[in-house]
């Protein structure tokens, strides 16, 4: 599961509207490394640069997401169920960078959490039946 999760070249299978993902600097999955992901959601178009924070896999990462103002550091915990199954835990911190933006992420957090939850969910779908966001365009 986590060579998967970490296999860029497949992230758009789960990633919806994800339109590229480019590796900036450092070792690609390792801490330190940055990457500019280009996503395509609806109309507007939303770029982001995605920092490996931390590196403890496979028992967890850290890894932050900037764009427009806002930050989402993102924590991934695994924990082995079986040698066939692991759970995955998933805590995510939104910051947003202007009082403005604060007030609107309040009353938007659903916004934020819904992606999140969806691109969790097609993950599993992926790993578990390969069914890929990509056979829904």
């Amino acid at each position: 599961m986590i060579a998967l999760l970490e296999d860029t070249d497949r992230a758009a299978h789960w990633m919806d509207g994800l339109k590229s993902l480019e590796h900036l600097s450092g070792e690609p999955g390792k801490t330190g490394a940055v990457s500019r992901l280009k996503f395509q959601m609806g109309k507007r178009a939303l770029d982001m640069t995605e920092t490996v924070v931390s590196n403890t896999l496979p028992e967890a990462k850290v890894v932050r997401y900037d764009c427009d103002g806002a930050v989402n550091d993102v924590h991934h915990r695994f924990i082995a169920v079986s040698e066939r199954a692991t759970r995955w835990k998933m805590d995510n911190t939104f910051e947003f960078g202007s009082f403005l933006l604060q007030g609107i992420g309040l009353l938007l957090l659903g916004m934020f959490k819904k992606p999140t939850i969806t691109q969790a969910q097609n993950f599993k779908a992926y790993a578990e039946h390969g069914a890929s966001v990509l056979d829904k365009a």
